[in-house]
């Protein structure tokens, strides 16, 4: 079988990726393999949206489109990578990093004209992804609510919740495709989503220095109980303290 060199193009908040941190392991896989060329570009984008800054309730700033910051636009993006690999021009797509993350993050966190969080963002670039410079950490779920480095008690007791399916927890933006008018994808407040009694929040202690967040692996929860409508949808959220 002839090895055909790949670029996968990923957007944050689409289901069709079943969450970036699961899809680009293919990326992995591949490039591990070391039979051809793999490149991954991952943005901010909702589905199809990649000329469009905000995503939801949030701004990313002018550096989150494809147009003008990776290439011309997508279809000049994509046009560039089949030259190099079928047309077999020399157009420095093979000089380019393999991997190319959007950042999220570093924004004034104030609310724009349109009424959108600011919160910014930046591209980074490396040989691999996850990006070479990762350092992996577990952080543990505490019966105190708290989300910590350090494994919790074995004697910990277990949390309980509050469900009712006549009131189930709404769907507020995230990795939604093609949902509208309906349901809308993106980023939003879920503020208010915390304060239901069918919702169960974690939270670190204040960070003493500032810490970048570049891939959320996975998120294991066990769940004891008779009624098997239940489902786990984890949420990161990074909050200020004042």
């Amino acid at each position: 079988m002839t090895a055909t060199p790949m670029c996968r193009s990923y957007i944050c908040r689409d289901g069709t990726t079943r969450m970036p941190a699961r899809r680009p392991r293919t990326f992995s896989a591949y490039r591990g393999a070391k039979r051809t060329r793999q490149q991954l570009i991952l943005g901010p984008w909702t589905h199809g949206d990649r000329s469009l800054s905000h995503a939801g309730e949030v701004e990313f700033g002018p550096a989150a489109v494809v147009d003008g910051n990776l290439a011309e636009d997508f279809f000049a993006l994509r046009r560039r990578w089949f030259d190099c690999w079928i047309k077999w021009q020399r157009n420095g797509v093979d000089d380019e990093p393999a991997a190319s993350i959007f950042v999220m993050g570093g924004g004034s966190g104030g609310r724009n004209r349109d009424g959108r969080l600011e919160h910014g963002g930046e591209w980074r670039s490396g040989s691999a992804w996850p990006l070479p410079e990762t350092r992996w950490t577990s952080l543990y779920l505490h019966d105190d609510r708290s989300l910590a480095a350090v494994p919790p008690e074995a004697t910990a007791a277990a949390l309980n919740y509050a469900f009712d399916s006549h009131r189930p927890a709404p769907t507020l933006g995230s990795a939604i495709s093609s949902g509208e008018p309906v349901m809308r994808a993106g980023a939003y407040d879920h503020t208010a989503m915390a304060e239901r009694p069918d919702v169960l929040v974690f939270t670190t202690r204040p960070l003493e220095q500032e810490l970048e967040i570049c891939l959320v692996d996975r998120a294991v929860v066990a769940k004891f109980g008779r009624d098997r409508r239940w489902d786990v949808a984890p949420y990161l959220t990074v909050g200020q303290t004042v």
